[in-house]
């Protein structure tokens, strides 16, 4: 079923699970989206979801991170959208999920880290270009010199992570 993560097409309490991964950075309302996983679930149902751990937590992130924000012109006219790094952190998490209707008390929260091994040190920037979403969107709208200094900001970050003929980038959700 297609439907809209913020008016789900189900009766209240129709599903003993809701996941949504990565699906909250992608909602422009975030909370009435968590609230309409709260609607749908059976009482004692479930909802998982994953977002992105922080750029402190994060050291893939922390590299597009930064690079962005030392060369992006951030304000291109993407639609409306929450922060790259929503609910990263536990007691955010808790408030929200609180105020639509969860109980905050039964909510386990786990930070994992992955290795993610890039073929060279170009890719990380092309996979963000062409398999992002939100910052596919905002990089699209750069200048090509703009463009450029992203690239070799990202390019010089990672070098500390190769491995080989590698790079193995920690990434944290």
């Amino acid at each position: 079923t297609q439907g809209d993560a913020h008016d789900l097409p189900f009766e209240d309490g129709s599903f003993d699970r809701v996941l949504m991964n990565f699906g909250l950075l992608h909602v422009s309302h975030p909370e009435k989206a968590c609230a309409e996983a709260c609607r749908v679930l059976k009482k004692g149902g479930k909802f998982g979801f994953t977002v992105w751990a922080g750029p402190e937590q994060n050291p893939g992130a922390k590299i597009v991170n930064d690079a962005i924000e030392a060369y992006a012109n951030l304000n291109v006219g993407l639609p409306e959208g929450p922060p790259k790094y929503l609910y990263g952190e536990r007691e955010e998490c808790r408030q929200v999920l609180e105020r639509v209707g969860f109980d905050g008390a039964s909510m386990s929260y786990e930070t994992r880290t992955v290795e993610w091994r890039h073929p060279h040190a170009g890719y990380y920037l092309e996979a963000e270009q062409n398999a992002g979403v939100r910052t596919a969107g905002l990089l699209a709208r750069q200048p090509p010199e703009t463009l450029e200094a992203i690239r070799v900001a990202i390019e010089n970050g990672i070098k500390q992570y190769a491995r080989g003929n590698e790079f193995v980038l920690p990434m944290a959700a």
